[in-house]
């Protein structure tokens, strides 16, 4: 059996939030669950009948890496997991996957209703983010500057909690 990573819901950087819209989500989880099934009936048949495999696999590094780690045991697949090298080959994969993915989705995405609006949202909210961000940024840099041009003989601290506080810088 493949094992097959499975995100519902969000946390994930290139799709972003997750979604108030569970129904459509856990709607597109049942179609992959429906796929899954589809193909490992499909694979029943080949199995059961040799014949009807007429054409070559498109896929023979995954039949082969699926047919290894179906034949492992729990302790060998555990093993599997717990290896760095397996880890880090298996993220980088991943990467690749959700990279592949997106190519073919966006554009389906963009083209529905709910996605075209959400994707505007998001949008909006990144410009936002970024100009506030930026913003402050500007502000620290400001700040920074005149801490280092007028005040550097005291402490970082001690100048931010001078600004902080409103005074204004005593002479000694």
């Amino acid at each position: 059996m493949a094992l097959n990573n499975v995100f519902i819901g969000g946390g994930d950087p290139l799709l972003g939030p997750p979604s108030n819209n569970m129904s459509a989500e856990i709607e597109a989880y049942e179609r992959r669950l429906q796929e899954a099934l589809n193909q490992v009936q499909a694979q029943k048949q080949m199995a059961l009948n040799p014949q009807a495999q007429k054409r070559a696999s498109q896929s023979p590094l995954w039949d082969e890496m699926d047919k290894i780690v179906t034949d492992m045991s729990d302790i060998e697949i555990e093993a599997l997991n717990n290896n760095p090298d397996y880890q880090k080959a298996q993220n980088v994969l991943m990467g690749i996957l959700n990279r592949e993915y997106m190519k073919i989705m966006r554009p389906i995405v963009e083209e529905t209703k709910d996605g075209k609006e959400v994707l505007e949202n998001l949008l909006s909210i990144s410009k936002k983010v970024k100009k506030s961000a930026s913003e402050e940024a500007n502000k620290n840099i400001a700040l920074f500057n005149e801490y280092t041009s007028k005040y550097a003989d005291m402490p970082y601290a001690e100048f931010l909690k001078l600004k902080n506080s409103g005074k204004k810088k005593q002479s000694n």
